[in-house]
Parts: C-alpha cells; structure tokens; sequence
C-alpha cells in the first residue's frame, strides 16, 4: 500500500529478501536511493517484465524532466494515450521545478513512476512527506559485513566460491564493489567450476589482470617515477587502457589523499594488502603534491582521449624530468 514512510534497509541482501522482484505490485509513485549503481542494475533486473503496460518500462534521465514534460506524461492522459511507465535515473540532477512539481502534484495510480537516487535519500525523504507511494532506501553494508557483501554478489553474478576463495578475495582486492565485480567476472570467464577451483589457480588469473596497473601504482606511490615511466612507455600504447589506467591512478591518489578513509581503515576495518599499501605510502606525500599528480593524470587521460602522439611525447617529458 502507498504509504508516507520511508523503509530503510541496511544491505542489499536483507533488502532482496523481502522484496525479491524490487517493486511491489502496485503502480503509482516509487523513490528510492540505493548507495551503488550496479547493485541498483543488479536488483532492478529482478522486476518481471510484465509489470509494466505492453511490457515498457521507459528510462530517462533526469536532466530530460522538465514541469512541461510532467504535466504532458502524467497530468493530460486522454482518451488516446496509454499508461507507460517510467524510470527517472540520476534522480539527484532533477531541476528544483520538477522537484516542486511532484511535491504538489499527485501521480496517477495506473501508471509506474520511478525516481531513482544514488547520492542521497534526502528527496525521498521529503517526497514521502507530501506525498502517499512507494518510498524506500538501500544502505552500503558496513566494513564488518564485507564477507556477506562479496557472498551476495557471488550469488547474483552466478560465481560460486570456496570459503578460501571468498576469503582469499577480501584479502587481496579492493573492498570496493567495482573491485569485486571485477573479479568474479574474470573467475567467471576463465573457470568453468568456480567453487572447485583452488586459490592459487584464482590469484594467478586476478594477478595477471591487475599486475601492470597495480605494480605501476605502486611505482608511482612510492616516488620511484622513473622506472614508473620506464615500464609505461615500453609497453603498447593503446588507448582505451590508458584512459582506464588514467583514470585508475587517480582513484589511487585520491585513496592516499583522503585522510578520512585513512582513519577509517584504522580505527578497525581489517585492510586488505592494497589498502596496507595505501596506509604506507600515502607517508611520503603531502597533499599537494598528490594533488598535483591528479590533475597530472586527469590531463594524461584527456590526451589518451583524443591525440596519441602528444600523449607520447608527455610521457617521455614527464620520464626525462625525473633525471
């Protein structure tokens, strides 16, 4: 039943659940936060498709959310028009004159209108407020329940593992979810019996794929620029990795920039050996001069973006400077 309440559930599994194909069977108005993007994708894959009208669930972005196009979706249905459903992804950019519209302006109840939102619940939150529906929150699940977070993305991504492996994991590779995914794709595509398979069988696959990125990384964070440089440009310069690598290295430098993660590692999540990397060489740093090698690689990934040839000539110069 529409209600004014916002549910809150601490973890993607406990909410699964109860709600084991993530919208109930009632249409109207639903907004809901959930702290991932590709858990959301995970858990909206669980919707039947025949719960929306002719099967169509229409997505749109919220910068396409206008007062004109709220009136014309969901206030002027006439005699002609059918009862498509929406999902309004990014929810967050939507204008301050859409949002003041849904707080004063009802949904009908024929037709599902979905809000989704991945920075906050606070929208939800006041929505509920004004309005009756379908309002609920999905929380990132504490440090302590990372073991759970990994088991629940073995069983959605069909990657069974051994107590060793789900452990090994943890140790090893970031405990973040793009991490994680990462990892099980790659068991997934190169072990026909994932549970059976032994750890050192799985080290060396997730190894070999994070080899270069993470031994550069490591390079770098540890100023030995030089052969950080030396190792980049004797391999192949291909695009689309670099623009990912690029990308990588800064997510890395802002792990060592971010003194509230660094406290938060230390005051009890049981670090991985990555994260044990980032606890000691985020000591030879100061903050600027981490920033200046973002901004360093941001401009790195422009170029890998466009001009090939300027890239190379950046790296050479940046690998002559060390000298």
């Amino acid at each position: 039943m529409p209600s004014n309440t916002v549910s809150s559930w601490k973890s993607p599994w406990e909410f699964k659940r109860s709600n084991p194909f993530f919208l109930g069977p009632e249409a109207g108005l639903h907004a809901y936060y959930c702290f991932d993007p590709y858990v959301e994708r995970l858990l909206l894959n669980k919707i039947p498709k025949d719960q929306f009208e002719g099967n169509v669930l229409h997505r749109i972005h919220s910068s396409e959310i206008t007062r004109d196009w709220l009136e014309s979706k969901l206030l002027t249905l006439d005699l002609f028009a059918t009862n498509d459903s929406y999902l309004v992804i990014q929810a967050d950019g939507l204008s301050s004159d859409a949002k003041e519209w849904l707080l004063e302006n009802e949904v009908p109840k024929d037709l599902y209108f979905i809000l989704s939102f991945g920075k906050n619940a606070k929208f939800v939150t006041e929505l509920s407020k004004k309005q009756a529906g379908h309002y609920f929150s999905i929380q990132a699940p504490p440090f302590w329940k990372m073991s759970d977070y990994l088991q629940f993305l073995c069983d959605e991504l069909a990657v069974p593992l051994s107590y060793q492996a789900l452990n090994w994991l943890l140790e090893s590779v970031p405990n973040e979810t793009a991490d994680f995914v990462n990892a099980l794709k790659l068991i997934k595509l190169n072990f026909s019996s994932p549970a059976n398979t032994s750890i050192e069988e799985i080290s060396r696959v997730i190894l070999a794929a994070r080899f270069d990125s993470f031994k550069l990384a490591s390079l770098y964070a540890r100023k030995e620029k030089q052969a950080f440089y030396r190792e980049l440009l004797a391999g192949e310069l291909v695009p689309t990795e670099l623009i990912k690598f690029f990308g990588f290295m800064q997510g890395h430098l802002f792990k060592m920039l971010d003194t509230s993660y660094l406290n938060y590692m230390k005051k009890g999540k049981r670090p991985s050996s990555y994260d044990k990397e980032i606890l000691v060489h985020t000591k030879k740093w100061t903050g600027e001069e981490l920033k200046k090698s973002m901004r360093h690689f941001s401009q790195l990934q422009i170029l890998a973006k466009g001009n090939k040839d300027q890239l190379a000539d950046e790296l050479r110069l940046a690998y002559f400077n060390c000298f």
